[in-house]
């Protein structure tokens, strides 16, 4: 089996308490079958606290959204008695995605986690990659492979016109809007407000680009984490279908940029966290929005 994963990936770590919004709020948290035999096992006072919130393979929530053993200082209950090798799968590897092709696995870390976006976005150069392992790839698979790295070229070289890839800006993304799911109450005003002001923030666009100027690198590599994490799935559909689904979401954190300097009158490296962050909960931690933005389902 052949890996690929961005030059970052491994300098990646939580950092807990010190994360302004955590992914043990808000979140479903399903137990893998090997973990939840442990928890049933365990004795005391965990023992205890462990059945009584686990139902039906899933940790019950509190009453605003909390994970039962996430702590006041914002640290985990299970953690701090029992250490990281007692974390169930699906807390202890996100937000790390894997998608395979054949022989190949693509590796990577989603956005909706504001240390992954630190990550992304806090260099200013090409977005590399890291292959390692071994293994036949089947024609279709290298080709995209291939396919894929041409196009990772194109996107990082800074005379290319990043605009005419991703950015042309029309009504035609409103419908795709109208068909997600929604993440919250946040996702359904302000889509509605960027529709009500659209040809307002158009007009902003030029002055929105000057303001961000050398900082329009952040697009570049926003471009490329989505060709690494979806690409290939061109391996079940034409590649155009892939590239439109990522212009698409290109535009959607584009208008939403805009928006939030249109009310604000600035744009931040910390907006720029926020905003990617925010965006990639309402689409990639969706399967029906997903679908929507790919495939128009």
């Amino acid at each position: 089996m052949k890996t690929t994963r961005p030059d970052y990936y491994d300098k990646f770590k939580c950092i807990a308490d010190r994360c302004r919004d955590s992914c043990c709020i808000g979140w479903e948290i399903d137990i893998d079958p090997e973990t939840l035999k442990i928890y049933e096992h365990e004795c005391g006072t965990l023992g205890e606290k462990l059945k009584k919130n686990i139902k039906d393979g899933s940790f019950v929530l509190t009453e605003d959204e909390r994970c039962p053993f996430l702590k006041a200082d914002g640290l985990c209950e299970l953690i701090c008695r029992k250490g990281e090798g007692y974390l169930c799968e699906i807390c202890a590897e996100h937000p790390r995605y894997y998608e395979h092709c054949g022989e190949h696995l693509d590796m990577g870390i989603g956005l909706c986690c504001e240390e992954a976006c630190r990550l992304l976005f806090c260099e200013n150069k090409p977005l590399g990659f890291i292959t390692e392992g071994e293994g036949e790839l089947d024609d279709e698979t290298a080709e995209l492979l291939q396919l894929r790295k041409e196009l990772t070229d194109k996107i990082q070289d800074e005379s290319s016109d990043l605009e005419k890839m991703f950015f042309s800006l029309d009504g035609e993304i409103f419908e795709l809007w109208d068909s997600f799911e929604p993440y919250d109450n946040r996702w359904t005003k302000t889509s509605a407000y960027i529709k009500e002001h659209f040809g307002e923030l158009v007009s902003l666009e030029c002055e929105f680009n000057v303001y961000i100027g050398k900082r329009s690198y952040e697009y570049r590599r926003l471009a490329v984490y989505l060709l690494h994490r979806y690409f290939m799935r061109a391996a079940y559909c034409a590649p155009s279908v892939i590239l439109r689904g990522i212009s698409l979401y290109m535009k959607t954190q584009y208008l939403w940029d805009i928006c939030v300097y249109h009310k604000t009158g600035k744009f931040d490296f910390c907006d720029r966290i926020e905003t990617a962050k925010y965006i990639s909960k309402q689409i990639e931690y969706s399967e029906e929005n997903i679908d929507a933005l790919f495939y128009g389902v």
